[in-house]
């Protein structure tokens, strides 16, 4: 795919503008769509969304497991439109729509508008951001910082070397894109193995001059300033947040897993599509076809590393299907460009119908929900439904609401973040007194590094544990009893099970006392509180 195939006559500045225009519009109504259905959205929130709100409520340079800036962006739209569910997540939407646009000015510059516009419609309706698209979390400001940098550094390598803004622009995508998520990091590994590997890399962008290296230097330093709050933030607490990525890798026991790569593979046809992922891999095993054009040797460059890294990641211990997701930013234009110029026009739409219909399905089942499992009077088969662990949270938050309202001086306590996240959401009023158990003292998790039950004797609590034996908890008070078991079905065959104890006298995380044979859980449990 030689650069001069892609020949074409500079449009004139009012064609342009037409063109983005109409681009604008398009992306702007599937945009639109998708705010539309979060306004009518009648699923709870994901645990994760759920800890992402209780964040935005605390502002801060970073948290236990991610960086601040999906905390920024929900606290940003509820300001606006409050905190409801839809509104949590109304940010999302709106950084697919950037990152399409942006999708749309790389393949333009690169291969030119038909090229740009079916990059972008392609990425805004994949598979994975149409299920990510009702759901607040730090991938979608990722790609958005993603697609800038992406699309600065092709501003620079197509003559623009030379001005600062470019560079000030690449720099501040790659700071910000750290505040999002560590994983921004392998597009620094992707710019310098292009830098590093290829001369006409170094030649575009203007390196070979001194003045070259001391803007790139302005670049990173930027970026370095940007992310030096979280850096600070991460010092001051212990490194708790890279500690948490590394422990994500999981690398102890075993480290052979294929099966696991298998998964992952498979994964990727579904988060990328079946026939974009397809063509995505057999151009990248055929590098005699690409290494011969600048362009897709600069998208071999931000894809090989962190796609390879997190498939040899999956093999040695597991990988969730979207860790690798940021190269799909390069690999849509790059697979695009293969389809279209290749002759193969009408592969590239049918692989866009198939998106837009699995769009289309995916956008409005969270609005057609009409019971635990169903959608518009047809229930889901529990392995098919794919917001299945997005129920049952509102009962579950109403009932303990009711709990509460009979012990009114009595603070919480939660022995498992997910839930402590879903009840200081679900719970009204929000409540402020609820405590994070630290098993053996150590800190597990975010609430265990900011609402740590006291450890001073004496205090009672109303337990909150969706674990049914909870007795290792249990022995650490003088007196407890049961005040409910909720049980809300989610899917056919499935509950959402919580129990309520009421724990008396905190003998201190040192002092538990036994269970007997004759004492068993099972008749405590029995001598529930009227």
């Amino acid at each position: 795919m030689a650069e001069s195939r892609t020949s074409f006559a500079a449009p004139s500045a009012k064609t342009t503008v037409r063109d983005l225009m109409t681009v604008v519009a398009v992306l702007g109504a599937v945009t639109v769509l998708r705010l539309v259905a979060l306004a009518y959205y009648r699923l709870d929130l994901y645990p994760d969304e759920a800890q992402y709100w209780s964040w935005s409520r605390d502002l801060a340079w970073g948290y236990f497991s991610k960086p601040p800036v999906i905390a920024w962006l929900i606290a940003a739209s509820t300001a606006v439109c409050g905190a409801g569910e839809g509104c949590i997540k109304a940010s999302i939407p709106l950084l697919y729509f950037a990152t399409s646009l942006l999708i749309y000015g790389i393949g333009r510059r690169l291969y030119g508008g038909t090229i740009g516009f079916f990059a972008a419609l392609a990425f805004i309706t994949l598979p994975g951001v149409s299920y990510s698209a009702v759901i607040a979390s730090t991938d979608p400001p990722l790609f958005a910082c993603w697609a800038l940098a992406t699309y600065a550094l092709v501003r620079l390598a197509q003559g623009e070397a030379r001005r600062l803004v470019w560079w000030v622009v690449l720099g501040a995508a790659i700071g910000l894109g750290l505040l999002s998520k560590y994983a921004m990091a392998f597009f620094i590994v992707g710019l310098a193995l292009w830098i590093a590997c290829d001369g006409e890399a170094r030649r575009r962008l203007a390196l070979p001059e001194t003045a070259g290296w001391r803007r790139l230097g302005l670049g990173l330093a930027i970026a370095g300033a940007i992310y030096l709050p979280n850096l600070v933030w991460n010092i001051r607490s212990q490194f708790v947040t890279f500690a948490h990525t590394g422990g994500n890798a999981n690398l102890r026991g075993d480290l052979f897993h294929p099966d696991h790569l298998l998964d992952f593979v498979a994964s990727q046809f579904g988060v990328f599509g079946p026939v974009l992922f397809a063509v995505l891999l057999f151009v990248i095993l055929r590098p005699t076809r690409w290494r011969a054009d600048w362009r897709t040797r600069l998208f071999a460059a931000l894809i090989l590393p962190m796609l390879v890294s997190i498939a040899v990641l999956a093999l040695l211990s597991r990988a969730n299907a979207n860790w690798a997701a940021p190269v799909y930013v390069a690999g849509t234009v790059w697979v695009t460009a293969v389809l279209i110029e290749g002759g193969r026009r009408w592969l590239a739409v049918a692989s866009l119908a198939l998106h837009v219909a699995v769009a289309a399905a995916v956008g409005v089942l969270p609005v057609l929900r009409d019971g635990p499992g169903t959608y518009a009077g047809l229930r889901f088969p529990r392995g098919l439904d794919p917001f299945l662990h997005y129920d049952g949270w509102q009962e579950v938050g109403a009932r303990l609401s009711a709990i509460r309202a009979r012990f009114p001086s009595v603070p919480l306590l939660v022995d498992d973040r997910k839930l402590l996240a879903e009840l200081l959401y679900y719970v009204r009023p929000w409540p402020e007194d609820i405590y994070s158990w630290r098993r053996d003292g150590r800190i597990g998790d975010h609430f265990d590094l900011t609402r740590p039950m006291p450890e001073s004797p004496g205090g009672d609590y109303l337990f909150v544990t969706d674990y049914d034996d909870p007795r290792y908890i249990l022995r650490h008070f003088r007196d407890f009893a049961m005040i409910d078991a909720v049980s809300v079905p989610i899917a056919a065959r499935r509950d959402l099970r919580v129990w309520v104890f009421h724990v008396r006298g905190f003998l201190g995380y040192k002092a538990p006392r036994m269970f007997y044979d004759d004492n068993p859980l099972e008749t405590r449990k029995g001598q529930a509180e009227r």
